[in-house]
């Protein structure tokens, strides 16, 4: 698939998880998907993995690494969409300067340095989402705007 068709997949995706949180459809007010983009780029990486694989037969996994910037203050977690190929799809990509020139906030392509840079990577399987009732229930609610 091309990288523009994939790109216009993760934009969908994105705008249906803002209009869920706009029309306050998530879990609970303590489910991590009201703060999109911040603090859920695993749970935003697991719907969209369970996503493609679902609607378009896109295997995926989720790529993970601690982020360190040069404040020490400034240290977190961050997850992201790795497809078979390589390819990365951030949903949440514009939670980090590295990316401020990304439209629409999210970064659709090849590694490049900011992922280089994470420390502690790794890869591994998306988490089942139809065995997390917070995470189906997040998925029903985008799903509806998708």
């Amino acid at each position: 698939m091309e990288l523009q068709e994939l790109y216009d997949i993760a934009l969908n995706f994105r705008k249906a998880i803002m209009e869920a949180k706009w029309e306050r459809e998530f879990y609970s007010p303590s489910d991590r998907m009201n703060n999109f983009p911040g603090g859920c780029c695993d749970d935003s990486a697991d719907l969209f993995g369970y996503y493609l694989r679902e609607k378009y037969n896109i295997t995926s996994k989720q790529g993970n690494g601690i982020y360190r910037a040069r404040n020490s203050y400034n240290t977190r977690n961050h997850a992201f969409t790795i497809l078979e190929d390589g390819t990365i799809i951030d949903l949440t990509a514009d939670q980090f300067p590295a990316f401020s020139d990304c439209p629409d906030g999210i970064y659709v392509g090849p590694q490049i340095s900011f992922h280089r840079r994470l420390d502690r990577k790794t890869k591994g399987d998306h988490c089942d989402i139809t065995r997390n009732e917070r995470l189906w229930h997040d998925y029903e609610a985008i799903s509806k705007y998708l």
